[in-house]
């Protein structure tokens, strides 16, 4: 290919020919700015040697300057002329030429930007001294030789001598003093208010005017709040447009072209981005009311609310919950029960910001990359600093640098985004110093969550940008969740389940979970939203799969009879009492379902998440352990919205999200996520959710009614399942103490059951099949024994303590 590049026929073809010399002109474009960049780095070293070795030899000259020797006639006279020329000044000016010779030196180059400025201020210093040694002599004595050399030489007393003819010596004082300042403030960079701001603060502290000040403007904010909690339910509209995407941004600019957003419907301005590289620290302000509830108002003040309030939490007219005896009319929580927020702290500090992006474009530059630093976001956790790229550089350049900016940078990890979706940026996202935390209080008093118009919307927590980000499950329709050991999978986890106890009545939702571990989800065991206990034996979720399955097949029937075709069109077009919730399952750890009943389990999730979004049922997935046997291609392929915390590898993280970079997340609810209708992933930090916060809203939920598990009765029940034929029914008696026999002796099997009541076959496998629907053994697993699912302490909630079967 070479060869006919340089053939004098291909240099003289036409223009636009299909000649092999084409793909040329993009080669010399790369190849001329590598040896500018080259040629600028030799001539900053050559410049800092240089400085280096000129401010040595003019320090020893000035050093020994008094001595009678009659060598260095070059260093002597220049030492004699700078005297002369700017006096005292001139034993500061050889340390500050080794100063800019050194950083240019080590690669500070764009030190050599601020020479002029420096030199300024060298002449204002030498000025005011000159100044100060012959302002009160006069006007002729500026000249002198003594006091040239022993005040600021000929460079020094010229300024001086001007500004005192102008406006006088309290008047070139006043002038050195502004002059100085400026210069200052142009060297750091730095606004002055950002200066004097600690030295106020300081003062107010001191004084106590700060504490007592910011105590009053609670105060009246608390009352301005007061004032309006009633007129904030009526300003809120049912939206008329149609449904929002599943992810939801609040700011006015979308992170994608193909990502349908929402639109607040309240009239709040939305949340605006951080200024970027902006010095100024802005002063805390009163917060803008907004539709929250009023029982937040009450804990402002420590006072117990007496009555209880309606929160305005849910859109357009919340439903007021189920009537049942011994329950009332529900009412949704509060907000109040959460912990409150804590006080957002100050962002990024500049100059770390600031040193950071120098870091960034140096070394960038020391790989040969020509980039820039175009903007800059600042999240909860993360700083993202958006890198454009110079002409003709390879986006795949940045990526693999990854680790060497890390490195640079002393950060934990780096992550590369690219490009930005939206944007002609590659972004990298670098973990902050003093990362503040996200609480679900301020999420769920945010208008994202509170102005949302979906029943099953929930918080994710705070991105990039540090707005608050929203999902909605019933547009997802199912998620799948996982994250290593730590990495706040199960905090996540809550915070959805908080979410949706937050905007739903049991009417509205009933909630199915499975905890294999006994402790995560076993805290909201009692709450009016369960449709059946928690279960916690793992060999119990078959069936409880199997009654979802059933109860998904029941609500299609009754769609075709109303001529429906979803959940919302039925419940539009039923009473109130016969409306049907929505259903969330809640699996919170999969790879132990997996491995008792992997074949099972995988064909029920995969058969929900097929048929079971019309009918309002949806999954809830959760693993710590993504590998490929617990979730399955046929699990992925059918559940596509998924969070992804913090990985282990970069194998893990193609495992949930078909590519890397959960691997390098920084854990503690940081994590990716990837909604049905996004090409990209989302980095958000989650929202906390403490135990003290899961059990204050639990309680609050018990002291409104228990659960009514007849919606779905538990899998340990003997009211559920299907009965084939009458035989079953005949025979209650007899399959009691046939259970009692199982669940006391440890072991199921016909011919002990044969034995023991002098029955046939026939009969004795009928009831160990009666036993196998209802979930107290296990299925038939070739010659082992069925494994007994209950234990001996729920024979009595079964059968109640009579006719109890001793063996």
């Amino acid at each position: 290919m070479a060869t006919t590049q340089t053939t004098p026929r291909d240099s003289s073809s036409p223009r636009g020919s299909n000649t092999p010399r084409k793909p040329r002109p993009p080669r010399n474009t790369n190849t001329a700015p590598r040896k500018t960049r080259t040629n600028t780095r030799f001539a900053y070293d050559t410049w800092g040697i240089a400085l280096c070795a000129l401010g040595l030899i003019l320090l020893a000259t000035l050093l020994g300057a008094g001595t009678n020797s009659g060598d260095n006639f070059l260093g002597r006279t220049v030492v004699h002329g700078f005297y002369l020329l700017s006096g005292v000044g001139a034993w500061v000016f050889p340390f500050v030429l080794l100063a800019l010779g050194g950083m240019l030196a080590i690669g500070k180059s764009r030190s050599f930007d601020n020479m002029g400025a420096l030199g300024a201020l060298y002449v204002l210093f030498i000025a005011w001294w000159h100044l100060g040694r012959v302002g009160g002599m006069k006007l002729a004595y500026h000249f002198l030789t003594d006091n040239l050399v022993n005040g600021g030489g000929y460079l020094g007393g010229g300024v001086s001598w001007l500004l005192r003819m102008l406006v006088g010596v309290f008047g070139a004082h006043v002038v050195f003093v502004a002059l100085v300042g400026i210069g200052i403030l142009f060297l750091v960079d730095v606004p002055l208010p950002s200066l004097l701001g600690p030295v106020e603060r300081f003062i107010a502290e001191w004084t106590g005017k700060g504490k007592e000040a910011a105590t009053a403007q609670a105060k009246e904010a608390v009352e301005k709040a007061r004032k309006k909690p009633a007129a904030a339910p009526t300003e809120r509209k049912p939206l008329v447009q149609p449904p929002p995407s599943v992810f939801k941004r609040t700011t006015p600019e979308p992170l994608d072209d193909d990502l349908e957003l929402d639109e607040p419907t309240t009239d709040a301005p939305p949340r605006s981005q951080p200024t970027l590289f902006s010095f100024r620290k802005e002063k805390p302000e009163a917060p803008a009311p907004s539709p929250r509830p009023a029982a937040t108002l009450e804990e402002d003040e420590d006072e117990e609310p007496t009555t209880p309030v309606v929160p305005v939490l849910a859109p357009a007219v919340p439903t007021r919950g189920e009537p049942r005896p011994g329950m009332a009319a529900f009412v949704l929580p509060p907000t109040a029960l959460m912990a409150p927020s804590p006080p957002a702290p100050a962002n990024v500090a500049d100059g770390e910001s600031e040193e950071r992006r120098q870091i960034i474009l140096q070394t960038l530059e020391d790989f040969g990359i020509g980039a820039d630093v175009a903007d800059v976001a600042y999240g909860p956790t993360i700083t993202r600093y958006e890198i454009a790229l110079e002409r003709g550089i390879k986006v795949s350049k940045i990526v693999s640098l990854a680790d060497n900016i890390a490195m640079a940078l002393a950060a934990i990890d780096v992550r590369v985004e690219a490009p930005i979706p939206g944007k002609s940026a590659i972004g990298l996202e670098v973990p902050n110093a003093k990362p503040r935390g996200v609480s679900i209080r301020e999420c769920l008093e945010a208008p994202e969550f509170v102005n949302a118009p979906g029943k099953l919307t929930f918080v994710l927590g705070r991105d990039v940008t540090g707005a608050v980000k929203v999902a909605d499950l019933a547009k997802m329709p199912h998620l799948l969740i996982a994250g290593s050991t730590g990495s706040g999978k199960s905090v996540g986890l809550n915070a959805l389940i908080t979410s949706l106890l937050y905007r739903n009545s049991p009417r509205e939702l009933k909630l199915l979970m499975i905890d294999p571990k006994k402790v995560e989800l076993s805290l909201y065991e009692g709450i009016p939203h369960l449709a059946s206990p928690v279960i916690t034996n793992v060999k119990q979720a078959p069936s409880l799969f199997k009654q979802a399955l059933r109860e998904m097949e029941t609500r299609y029937d009754k769609f075709a009879k109303l001529g429906t075709r979803n959940l919302e069109g039925y419940n539009a077009k039923v009473e109130e009492a016969e409306r049907i919730p929505y259903w969330v399952i809640i699996v919170d750890e999969l790879a132990d379902l997996m491995m008792t009943s992997g074949p099972e389990i995988e064909t029920s999730i995969c058969r929900l998440a097929q048929l079971a979004r019309a009918t309002g049922i949806h999954l809830v997935i959760a693993t710590q352990r993504p590998s490929v046997n617990v979730i399955t291609g046929t699990i992925k392929a059918n559940i596509s919205s998924r969070i992804a915390f913090a990985m282990n590898s970069a194998v893990d993280s193609r495992t949930i999200l078909d590519q890397t970079g959960a691997d390098r997340l920084i854990g503690r609810g940081d994590m990716l996520f990837m909604p049905i209708d996004a090409g990209k992933p989302y980095r958000i930090q989650g929202c906390f959710v403490s135990e003290h916060d899961t059990e204050s809203l639990v309680n609050y939920l018990k002291e409104q009614g228990t659960p009514n598990f007849d919606v779905l009765p538990s899998t340990l029940s003997l009211s559920t399942g299907d009965d084939d034929s009458g035989e079953g029914e005949a025979d209650d008696d007899l399959f009691e103490s046939a259970v009692r026999l199982v669940v006391t002796g440890g072991s199921a099997s016909t011919s002990m059951l044969q034995r023991r009541f002098k029955i046939g076959y026939t009969r004795a496998a009928r009831l160990v099949d009666l036993m196998e629907q209802r979930g107290i053994v296990g299925a038939l697993d070739g010659a082992k024994p069925r494994d007994i699912l209950i234990a001996r302490d729920d024979l009595d909630g079964m059968f109640g303590k009579t006719g109890v079967f001793e063996t």
